[in-house]
């Protein structure tokens, strides 16, 4: 959809790289067992579950010829496994005062991966010169997660108590991608396959305070690592593809979603027939990859975008009739209409400002400050809602 097509719709033809159809019929099974078992001392819950996963897909035999379109192989294909796990939990708690306990967890976890990468141009073609498809892979693992977890609560007041959380995600059979060959020289294609990995680990603490009088807060803050192999399951892929290639990376690099510091703040004012609630959250910056021309200038996600803060508030009234309740209520989001930036121009770091000036010509129609200027590089302003409902 360009100035090509003359800004209609494009519609590939049926002999297209480009075109596939998608007709599978996954299948999804699960089971779980659990008991809770209480001692004098100490409660344990024990589970396990069972997971099983049919693709319903096709792998090809040869990976030089994935089609048998070179061979001119008869049955070029042969059925993806199906893929179960068994998976045991354990939780252990146990008081350290009257008023306290320390709580214990370990999981193994099953994630099926998104079908985007299980059936992603399910028909097997290549498109010639080059590097220019990637494949879906019906044979793919599911991702692996094992979760460890202890953490402490305690009452260190009337209504206030106060918890500490430590936790390890291990990840395995992440999906990326590795590059293959084809018999005709020169041309290659990328195939999802499960070859990352990452890790996440964090500390937590809250306060909550329950209602005294007419007030109630909580606020919990949250530290916290994840590193891996890479975020975007494309990314080798993509190294392949930049002009000349690039390696790919070699060490852990911080995921797209590390957010190292997150604060939230939550109070609420309460009567019998008005409330009033502010929720406040604040979000270190996420990484991003510095470029200029399109060119790494470092390694992955090594820079951060800027901090998020946000305030919401929300408010009732309540009046009260015959057999119903008249309620109005007011919400604001973005209170002080802060522009947070979900995303930033990787050559400076900044959402409202690039280096591509430096090097581009000005152009004749639509200047670059028309081009520069991204409003969806920011969280929405403020938005005010005023309401009226009857409760019956």
């Amino acid at each position: 959809l360009d100035r090509t097509t003359e800004w209609k719709p494009q519609i590939y033809p049926a002999e297209s790289v480009n075109n596939n159809e998608y007709r599978h019929k996954p299948q999804e099974i699960a089971g779980w067992l659990e008991d809770k078992i209480e001692f004098q001392r100490i409660n344990l819950t024990i589970g396990l579950r069972w997971d099983y996963f049919e693709p319903d897909g096709l792998v090809p035999k040869d990976l030089r010829d994935p089609d048998g379109s070179y061979h001119e192989t008869a049955e070029p294909y042969t059925k993806a496994a199906a893929k179960q796990q068994l998976s045991p939990r354990l939780g252990m708690s146990f008081p350290i005062t009257d008023q306290g306990a320390i709580h214990i967890s370990y999981g193994n976890f099953f994630q099926i991966p998104n079908y985007e990468y299980l059936y992603y141009n399910s028909e097997f073609e290549v498109e010639g010169g080059g590097l220019n498809t990637i494949m879906g892979n019906t044979g793919l693992e599911p991702m692996k997660t094992t979760i460890y977890q202890i953490g402490l609560q305690q009452m260190v007041s009337p209504g206030l108590v106060v918890e500490l959380t430590g936790y390890y995600k291990d990840i395995r059979d992440l999906v990326g991608t590795e590059i293959k060959e084809l018999y005709i020289i020169g041309d290659s294609y990328a195939r999802y396959v499960n070859q990352d990995y990452g890790n996440v680990r964090g500390i937590a603490i809250s306060l909550t305070q329950s209602q005294i009088g007419i007030l109630s807060a909580a606020l919990d803050y949250t530290y916290q690592v994840a590193e891996g192999d890479a975020s975007d399951p494309k990314a080798v892929f993509y190294d392949q593809q930049s002009d000349p290639p690039r390696a790919s990376e070699i060490q852990t690099v911080p995921l797209d979603w590390d957010q190292t510091h997150t604060l939230n703040l939550s109070l609420n004012l309460a009567d019998k027939r008005w409330s009033t609630g502010l929720i406040a959250g604040f979000g270190s910056g996420l990484p991003y990859t510095p470029e200029y021309q399109n060119q790494r200038t470092s390694f992955e996600n090594s820079e951060r975008k800027p901090y998020t803060f946000n305030v919401d508030l929300n408010a009732e009234y309540i009046i009260p009739l015959k057999g119903a309740q008249l309620v109005f209520f007011a919400q604001i989001k973005n209170l002080f209409d802060r522009l947070n930036a979900v995303n930033v121009y990787t050559d400076t770091g900044d959402p409202a400002n690039s280096l591509i000036p430096t090097y581009v010509p000005k152009q004749p129609i639509h200047t670059l400050e028309d081009f520069l200027t991204r409003p969806d590089y920011y969280t929405a302003p403020r938005q005010v809602t005023f309401g009226l409902k009857v409760s019956l």
